[in-house]
């Protein structure tokens, strides 16, 4: 080690364990929790436990602070940093046995991997829909609500194009059967089965 002096009478040994000591406390500082805490604040709740274990009876906060040498607001943030964390599957006897999860999922918004889900096949869609002329985009847009949500018949596709509904069958069933064989639309496989 570059920074060990034998001069100053410590064993080499004893100079390595003490450094060995900080790296192992560094490193349980870092990664033994699922939120990393301040090492200051770790070194404030050791030093508060010590003390707990040292005495006989359980010790105020101004106790503690007063004997640890740091501030009562000192105390309580380490205190409360140690509360423990909770599973959100866990469930708890307050929240009458259902899990956090239930008690916090928000059932009107997709789960992240149905949204990533979504976007990517949304994604493919809006590549598979520009390999079509600009007329059979349309159609199909209006025909499945993929601007605005709303579904309509092939009347009202036609109604609004001013074409027949015979005009929009058609010229849907070619923009499916060219979509089938381009690159975005063999990608989305099922979503063209009509």
């Amino acid at each position: 080690m570059e920074r060990f002096d034998p001069e100053r009478g410590v064993p080499f040994g004893s100079y390595a364990a003490w450094w060995v000591h900080q790296a192992i406390g560094q490193a349980l500082a870092r990664n033994a929790r699922t939120v990393r805490l301040p090492a200051y604040l770790i070194q404030w709740q050791r030093r508060l436990h010590r003390l707990q274990e040292e005495s006989e009876r359980p010790l105020e906060a101004e106790e503690l602070a007063r004997l640890a040498g740091l501030s009562e607001e000192q105390v309580q943030r380490a205190l409360q940093a140690e509360w423990e964390m909770i599973p959100l599957d866990a469930a708890p006897e307050t929240l009458g046995g259902r899990s956090l999860r239930e008690w916090i999922e928000d059932p009107s918004h997709p789960c992240p991997e149905e949204g990533a889900e979504l976007s990517e096949r949304n994604a493919l869609l809006q590549a598979a829909l520009e390999q079509l002329d600009p007329r059979s985009a349309q159609v199909l847009r209006l025909r499945y609500g993929l601007e605005d949500g709303v579904e309509r018949s092939l009347k009202e596709v036609g109604d609004l194009l001013c074409l027949s509904k015979e005009r929009i069958r058609q010229i849907e069933r070619a923009a499916f059967q060219k979509l089938r064989r381009s690159a975005p639309g063999r990608l989305l496989g099922d979503y063209l089965q009509n």
